[in-house]
């Protein structure tokens, strides 16, 4: 629903401030956007526990087109409670909150409509509303878990070739009508997360449980997180309508991180020692390994480490690469 606006003129009428219509204001508002998260985190090959840590932020985001101005843009919440955003261009935020469970996230997040308010340099005051519908939260009922074999094998991983990631599936549960599923890479530092370096996420269809990363889309020998993403979506569109807003979502998500460090980029696979050259050496090598299960005897990438991965590796080793 498009609310319209009004011009806040400076003035002290009982108490309040006077606005006045302003006629001709078109909406330029490409997304607005909620988002509630739970993050787990998997430390072995056993799937990840409960979740210690639960994030909300909102944010607007204007057309390509837009050349306007913002003086300010506020999140209303239900209780008339006020967040600020900021940012610059099209995109602004809030900031991310955290919480320690579901329960007190969604108390200060509750279900109820929410108002974006945006008020332009000329004091052109415009209201978009985006109700939240769910009260308990359309949370996914399934927390990713990395397979045993995916886990093992992004430890010490080779960047210099790809490596598939698989984890269970899932499948959105009303009242959610929409999903997002998928694999983010970010650097890591210590125990803090930077930059994304490299994602694959599915929006539409099916979630789909396996994600390839390519090769060298990774540094060797260099600190990552892996996060996987089970997101469910209440798509609203209809609610401002199409003409005011052209995108609006509620979403609940689970996500799993996992810690990995890359290992030496080995082009030439089956120098397995990496000392340059390819010989018996290597067999030895990669045979500690394989007995040690060590990941990166993992050659063939898939099913964990296993009798295949012998036959694999020595292949390599008589090609000579």
């Amino acid at each position: 629903m498009f609310n319209g606006a009004c011009v806040v003129v400076a003035a002290v009428l009982a108490g309040g401030v006077l606005c006045v219509p302003a006629l001709g204001q078109t909406s330029t508002v490409s997304a607005l956007v909620i988002q509630y998260q739970a993050f787990h985190t998997q430390t072995s090959t056993s799937p990840p526990g409960p979740s210690s840590s639960h994030r909300c932020s909102a944010f607007l985001v204007f057309e390509d087109s837009w050349t306007g101005t913002v003086d300010s843009l506020d999140v209303i919440k239900p209780s008339s409670a006020v967040v600020p955003t900021s940012g610059s261009g099209t995109f602004y935020t809030t900031a991310l909150f955290t919480y320690p469970s579901r329960a007190a996230l969604t108390a200060d997040w509750p279900s109820g409509t929410y108002t974006f308010r945006w008020i332009d340099e000329d004091l052109v005051s415009t209201d978009f509303p985006l109700p939240q519908p769910s009260a308990a939260g359309a949370w996914p009922s399934v927390v990713p878990a990395f397979t045993p074999a995916s886990y093992t094998g992004l430890q010490a991983m080779n960047p210099a070739l790809p490596r598939s990631v698989e984890v269970n599936g899932f499948a959105t549960t009303p009242p959610s009508n929409g999903q997002l599923s998928g694999l983010d890479i970010s650097q890591r530092f210590g125990i803090l997360p930077g930059p994304t370096v490299w994602s694959s996420l599915t929006t539409i269809g099916t979630p789909t449980a396996i994600r390839t990363i390519p090769a060298n889309a990774l540094q060797p020998n260099t600190d990552y997180f892996a996060t996987w993403i089970f997101d469910q979506r209440i798509s609203t569109d209809f609610f401002p309508p199409v003409n005011a807003v052209s995108f609006t979502n509620i979403t609940f998500g689970n996500l799993t991180r996992v810690s990995f460090r890359t290992g030496p980029a080995v082009t030439c696979r089956a120098d397995f020692n990496s000392s340059g050259a390819v010989d018996v050496n290597d067999i030895f090598s990669f045979l500690s390994a394989w007995f040690a299960n060590d990941p990166r005897a993992n050659f063939n990438g898939v099913n964990g480490i296993e009798v295949g991965d012998i036959f694999a590796f020595l292949s390599a080793w008589f090609a000579r690469c």
